[in-house]
C-alpha cells in the first residue's frame, strides 16, 4: 500500500491542453486549413502518474507523490542509492499515462472525421537519463537515452505504416511538414524533408545535438557540449568551463553505437583519425554558428 498517493496537483494534467485542442478544432472555420500545435508537459519529472497507471511498473511501497518521484538531478544521481531503480518504473508509468490520453485524443479525431485527412506529427524535446549515474534531462551529458526521441508522422489518408531508421534532427520537422503540405521549402533552411527517407543510419547524413544552457542569450558560445553522430559513430565534444554540481572532469568521447549502444567504451585512442575528423567537423560547425546575430 502506498503511503502517499498521487494528487491531481502533483503533475500537469495532459487533458487540459487536449481539451483546448478539441475546442479549437470544433470552432475552426470550415474550408480553411488548420495548423494546431499541442504541448503536453508529461512524461516529465516529477514522474507522478495517477491510477490506474500508479504502480503498473513500480509496485514498491515507497512514497509516490511528486516530491518522491523527481529524480536526482544530473551528477547528483551518482550519490543516490535509489537511482535509477526508484525512478525508471515511475517514468514508464508517466509515459503510459500520457500515451493513454493521446490515444483518446486520436480516437476523438476519428469520431469527428478529422483523423484521416490530417497530417499528424508526434515528437518530444528530450528523453530522460537513467544510465551512467546521471539523472534528469539537462546539463552537459548527451547520452543516447536523453537525445533519442520519438518521431511519428501520419500522412493524410495514410493506411499503412512503415518504419524508417534514417537519422534525423528536430530542424528536419519544419521542411518535412511543409513538403507534405505541398509548400516549397526555403533553400536557407538547414533541415531537410524526411518524406523520401528510406535508408538506415549508415546511409544518413551527419547530425548534431548540443547543450549550451550555461551561455548568455546573446554573444559567442563560450562553453557547452556538442555531439555528432555519423553512421554508427558518435563523437561528443566538451569545450569551455561548465559549472554543474558534483561534475567530474569531462573528456571527449567516441562511441560505436552499433556494437556499444550503452556508450561504455571510449574509442578515441583506438580510432585517432576518425576522432580527429569528427572533431574538426564539430569545430567547423561551432565556428559557423557561434557568431552573434546582428
Amino acid at each position: 500500500m502506498f503511503t502517499r498517493i498521487w494528487q491531481p496537483a502533483s503533475q500537469h494534467d495532459p487533458e487540459l491542453p487536449l481539451t483546448c485542442a478539441r475546442q479549437l478544432l470544433l470552432r475552426r472555420e470550415p474550408g480553411r486549413p488548420v495548423f494546431l500545435w499541442v504541448h503536453l508537459l508529461p512524461p516529465h519529472s516529477p514522474y507522478a502518474a495517477p491510477a490506474p497507471f500508479l504502480g503498473r511498473f513500480d509496485g514498491g511501497p515507497g512514497n509516490r507523490d511528486r516530491f518522491y518521484s523527481t529524480p536526482p538531478w544530473q551528477f547528483r544521481a551518482a550519490a543516490d542509492n535509489a537511482f535509477p531503480e526508484q525512478y525508471s518504473g515511475r517514468y514508464d508509468e508517466s509515459v503510459a499515462y500520457v500515451d493513454d490520453h493521446i490515444g483518446s485524443f486520436l480516437n476523438w479525431l476519428k469520431a469527428h472525421s478529422l483523423f484521416d485527412p490530417a497530417l499528424l506529427v508526434i515528437s518530444a524535446d528530450h528523453g530522460e537519463n537513467f544510465t551512467h549515474h546521471y539523472g534528469g534531462h539537462g546539463g552537459p551529458m548527451l547520452y543516447e537515452d536523453m537525445i533519442r526521441i520519438p518521431l511519428l508522422i501520419k500522412a493524410p489518408n495514410q493506411t499503412h505504416s512503415r518504419r524508417v531508421s534514417t537519422l534525423s534532427e528536430q530542424i528536419d520537422l519544419m521542411p518535412t511538414i511543409l513538403d507534405m503540405a505541398g509548400i516549397s521549402v526555403d533553400t536557407a533552411a538547414e533541415g531537410r524533408s524526411l518524406v523520401n527517407a528510406k535508408g538506415g543510419p549508415s546511409s544518413s547524413k551527419a547530425i548534431f545535438t548540443m547543450n549550451f544552457e550555461e551561455n548568455p542569450g546573446f554573444g559567442n558560445l563560450q562553453n557547452g557540449t556538442v555531439a555528432m553522430i555519423e553512421g554508427d559513430l558518435k563523437y561528443t565534444h566538451y569545450f569551455g568551463v561548465c559549472n554543474y554540481a558534483m561534475m567530474p572532469q569531462l573528456a571527449d568521447s567516441l562511441y560505436d553505437l552499433q556494437s556499444d549502444p550503452a556508450e561504455t567504451t571510449n574509442l578515441i585512442t583506438a580510432k585517432p583519425d576518425v576522432s580527429a575528423k569528427m572533431l574538426a567537423i564539430i569545430q567547423q560547425q561551432l565556428n559557423l554558428h557561434s557568431e552573434p546575430q546582428q
